[in-house]
């Protein structure tokens, strides 16, 4: 008896659904949210200071140095604001595939970590949508972003920790999290020496993936193991 052939949609669906795939979006992605936000820097470099501006202000469409400042289109939103949503999109396939995987092992802790790394990647691609000019919208996305980043590490941490070839990479995302904690205690507590944000945000962002980058080559590799 002949197997039928599975249909356009399946095989899509089986694409999207590949670790590999999800590994590839899980190292593509960070690398346009950093290239993006240097081009946006170079783009703005006339008025853009780490010490007084936070990264979002590269992406305010009618304003030249964010919410508060010259009035005028300004260049760097679009490079801003699309790479940030595509860059969370991408992230984000990833972010489900390790759902899928910690429901695969049983892991509630896994599993949570995954849920709230995806909801972190669903805020990050509603930055790019929500930019100065929304400013609830976008207050609702930053803050969201952040903390749900910095407790997916954690939580992810910790389900790696528990597995034996993993456990490297689970104490690292572990350490991650917790300087996380710390410089958003520090950001939103105005512990910092000076005004602006972007100094903050951008540690946020480096802590954030500098263990989703070694995990998606790990699951690359080993097609579904993390």
């Amino acid at each position: 008896m002949s197997k039928a052939k599975p249909t356009k949609s399946a095989t899509k669906w089986a694409v999207l659904g590949s670790p590999r795939f999800a590994a590839i979006c899980g190292i593509l992605g960070p690398a346009l949210l950093f290239g993006t936000i240097g081009a946006a820097i170079a783009v703005s470099a006339s008025w853009f200071s780490w010490f007084n501006y936070a990264l979002s202000d590269l992406g305010n469409p009618v304003m030249i140095g964010g919410f508060h400042g010259i009035p005028g289109p300004n260049p760097a939103a679009p490079i801003f604001n699309g790479g940030v949503f595509v860059a969370g999109g991408l992230i984000m396939v990833l972010g489900l595939q390790l759902v899928f995987i910690q429901r695969r092992e049983k892991s509630l802790v896994g599993m949570a970590g995954g849920i709230l790394f995806t909801i972190a990647m669903l805020c990050l691609a509603g930055v790019g949508v929500f930019n100065e000019v929304l400013i609830l919208g976008h207050i609702i996305a930053a803050a969201t972003l952040f903390f749900a980043t910095m407790l997916a590490s954690i939580f992810y941490g910790v389900a790696l920790l528990r597995v034996r070839t993993s456990r490297p990479l689970g104490g690292f995302a572990l350490v991650l999290g917790i300087i996380m904690l710390v410089t958003l205690v520090m950001m939103f507590g105005q512990l910092l020496p000076f005004t602006g944000a972007a100094i903050p945000e951008m540690i946020l962002a480096v802590a954030g993936f500098a263990w989703v980058v070694p995990l998606s080559i790990q699951l690359y590799l080993g097609a579904g193991k993390p």
